[in-house]
Formats: C-alpha cells, structure tokens, sequence
C-alpha cells in the first residue's frame, strides 16, 4: 500500500473495510481477517500483523491499492471481444452487407407440441 506501518496504516485500511474485505475473500479463500480483532488466545485470532502480511501481498489490481476514483469498470476480456463482434455484425447488418443472423432457441423451449 506505500504507507508505514502503525496506527495510521490501520485507520487506512479500515476506512476502506468493504475493499480489504473483499480482496482477502478473492485472494484468500477462508482467512478470516476479522480475526485482527480479537485477544490473542482467543478462537480465530490472527493478529494485526499477520494481516498486514496478507495485505502487503495481495496483488496491484487489488481493490486496496487502487483509489476508488481511479476505478474503470472493466468486462472481462471474452465479453469485451464477444461485444466487439456483435458490435460488427450489428453494422454489417445495417448497412445489408450481410444476412441477419438466425436465432438461436434455448434448448428445451418449444420442443414440445401443444396439441
């Protein structure tokens, strides 16, 4: 995160509790964070430093080390390019320098005969 440890790193990240929280889930599936909290010997403690061990470790796209204005969303890349091509088909349809494409049913939906 660039910051020093203490105090004011700790008040960082809780100003940013609903991020840390969602990172530690994604990148640590079962680490309990809020474990920090409590007293040392009781069930699930982890401690402050062994949470900013994780902290420091989670990646740079992390939610943590990336401002809230900085954010773009961002679509997975197969969806990026899946609209991309539709996009393209949708002006070469337009401009009828190719068919329309068919449609494609649902399996299971009009199979059967209502007589």
């Amino acid at each position: 995160m660039g910051c020093a440890w203490g105090i004011l790193a700790v008040l960082r990240l809780c100003k940013r509790r609903d991020d840390l929280d969602a990172d530690l889930a994604h990148h640590y599936p079962g680490f309990d964070a809020h474990g920090a909290w409590r007293r040392p010997g009781d069930s699930g403690f982890i401690g402050v430093r062994r949470l900013f061990d994780r902290v420091e470790r989670l990646p740079a796209d992390a939610l943590i080390h990336i401002m809230v204005e900085q954010r773009v969303a961002r679509w997975p890349r197969d969806y990026e390019l899946l609209a991309q091509i539709l996009e393209e088909i949708a002006v070469l349809v337009a401009e009828q320098r190719r068919p329309k494409p068919g449609e494609v049913r649902a399996a299971g939906v009009g199979d059967r005969d209502d007589r």
